[in-house]
């Protein structure tokens, strides 16, 4: 450490004995005395000034050093808090920042994205009070609901939007009867996965509901509804009602329903595939207080048979209102993989698809952890449940930050087989040329998109999109750097899919022989993190959210 040292300043002029002289001697003399008196005095004073200016000095450089210690204490703290902060939004935008200085963006100031529903937040197990898988058992996860069919011919399950499904026959007296879910007088939100595969009813298919009289705000009943010789969703607790009109239910296709109810405001509103419909105020709340929740039939609605004709899967009752944006990502955020914790490879989507990985390693990502392969065809991740990928002209979106070691191989292969073979397509990987291709399957061949300035240094964040609207698009870190026309996507034909991340398995040479195909199939080296897979087209509002926030 370095020391200050001070110096002692004195001053002791010499004193002069003065004895007899002339008077005019004295006088020249007190002159020169005076003259001496006053240089002392004048001297006396510099000195003072001058260990004034010094103890002052010294003064205000403490004080300066005690505020400037103060200050970078206090400015480390803060850093240190939120570092160590795992939780907060703040923190993830700090690590990925930190990160990521020296990444392809030439500023490190995030963009300021408008608001979207990535960059919102819920707790999508609150107030959970039924939920049902239909995984070959009528189970509830509470266990408070468990079901028990009825009917003849007995239930069936067949494949479902996750797993297996329950499934009903139209001109039948089947259903399942649970106990009563206490839905009077509050809010609620009801949703399903349905795949209607006929719409013969004369009145009402039913889905779901709680009826146990005809009377006024006393049944609480989902259904899709004949209106003008269409079926289109229909919510209500009768003589209080919500028809949706259009559009018009397709059959032999998945779709997400939600029946929101707001109590405070006495409002129904449904939703499809996570987009409102329509809304409508009642008079007054649900009141029944007694009686089973019904699903796939609801007897007492109408004389007539409204047996559901079709498969439901993952009915959920919830007792509290949910937001339109947890909505749409239940309905089309179909997996998300963060490659983080003591479970990373745990899907964190409203699916819960599984996965499996071999031959990997967890390595620091563009937020905390990310997966790491070899660049050897035994090192993968794959999950399997990727149905929306399996209906032809479904948009779709992938997201995910790479960061490759070298600029070769598949870093998104789908296929109907886990061995990677079947009807299956090389969505993301490089050409013989190192590019970054992204590419979909047209009914005929490829068309695809190149980028060629793909960093080895840094994590990236791509973003691939298809809808017929749009065509095929790539942003690469927040810019959209390829868009081409493409108004049809060709899939499996609603198989279920396996996505495979790090190489494209025994694949790689059948899956490629399709013309246009400009991906030079192979095992790829390097990390990927925060994989989220959409059904839908995400918006570039929402890649922003996606790149700044993720």
């Amino acid at each position: 450490m370095t020391y200050r040292q001070y110096s002692d300043w004195s001053s002791d002029p010499a004193s002069t004995t003065h004895r007899s002289h002339s008077p005019i001697e004295r006088i020249v003399w007190t002159d020169d005395d005076d003259d001496r008196v006053d240089r002392k005095k004048t001297s006396f004073a510099w000195y003072w000034c001058f260990r004034c200016c010094i103890v002052g000095s010294l003064l205000a450089g403490i004080g300066l050093a005690i505020v400037l210690t103060f200050w970078l204490t206090s400015k480390t703290t803060a850093t240190q808090t939120l570092s160590t902060s795992t939780t907060s939004q703040t923190t993830t935008t700090t690590t990925s920042t930190t990160s990521t200085s020296t990444s392809t963006s030439a500023t490190t100031t995030l963009p300021i994205c408008n608001t979207t529903c990535l960059n919102q937040t819920w707790l999508s197990t609150a107030s959970i009070l039924a939920k049902w898988h239909f995984e070959n058992n009528y189970s509830d996860d509470t266990t408070m609901h468990n079901g028990v069919a009825t009917g003849s011919p007995s239930l069936a399950f067949v494949q479902g939007y996750v797993g297996q499904a329950i499934s009903f026959v139209a001109n039948s007296n089947q259903m399942v009867s649970t106990s009563y879910i206490p839905l009077a007088n509050t809010s609620f939100s009801i949703d399903a996965w349905i795949y209607p595969t006929g719409l013969t009813n004369s009145d009402h298919q039913s889905i779901c509901g709680l009826c146990p009289t005809t009377g006024s705000d006393q049944c609480l009943h989902m259904t899709l509804r004949l209106t003008n010789s269409i079926y289109p969703l229909y919510f209500g607790l009768y003589f209080d009602d919500v028809n949706t009109y259009t559009p018009a239910t397709l059959t032999n296709i998945w779709v997400h329903t939600a029946f929101v109810y707001d109590a405070t405001n006495r409002m129904l509103s449904v939703y499809r595939n996570g987009i409102f419909l329509s809304g409508g105020s009642t008079s007054s709340g649900f009141k029944a207080t007694s009686g089973s929740f019904l699903i796939g039939n609801i007897p007492i609605l109408t004389p007539s048979v409204n047996t559901f004709q079709g498969y439901i899967d993952e009915l959920s009752v919830s007792g509290r209102l949910k937001s339109a944006c947890e909505i749409l990502e239940q309905a089309t955020l179909a997996a998300r993989f963060s490659f983080d914790g003591s479970s990373p490879l745990l899907d964190l989507g409203p699916n819960t698809v599984s996965s499996f990985a071999s031959n990997y390693s967890l390595v620091s990502g563009r937020t905390l952890q990310a997966i790491s392969f070899m660049g050897i065809s035994s090192s993968f991740f794959q999950a399997s449940g990727f149905l929306a990928l399996g209906i032809a002209n479904q948009p779709f979106s992938f997201s995910l930050w790479v960061k490759p070691q070298s600029l070769a191989g598949t870093i998104i292969h789908v296929s109907t087989n886990s061995s990677g073979i079947g009807f299956c397509a090389p969505f993301i990987g490089f050409s013989p040329n190192g590019s970054l291709i992204v590419q979909i399957m047209t009914n005929t061949s490829y068309v695809a998109i190149s980028y060629s300035s793909l960093s080895l240094t840094d994590f990236t964040h791509i973003v691939q999109t298809w809808s017929s609207i749009n065509g095929l698009q790539l942003y690469i870190n927040n810019v959209l750097v390829g868009s081409i026309v493409a108004v049809t996507y060709q899939t499996a034909s609603t198989w279920v899919n396996y996505l495979t991340l790090g190489g494209c398995l025994n694949g790689c040479m059948s899956c490629s022989a399709v013309p246009g195909n400009e991906v030079l199939p192979g095992p790829f080296a390097g990390a990927v993190d925060d994989f989220r897979v959409y059904s839908r087209e995400v918006t570039a509002s929402d890649v922003c959210t996606l790149y700044a926030f993720s």
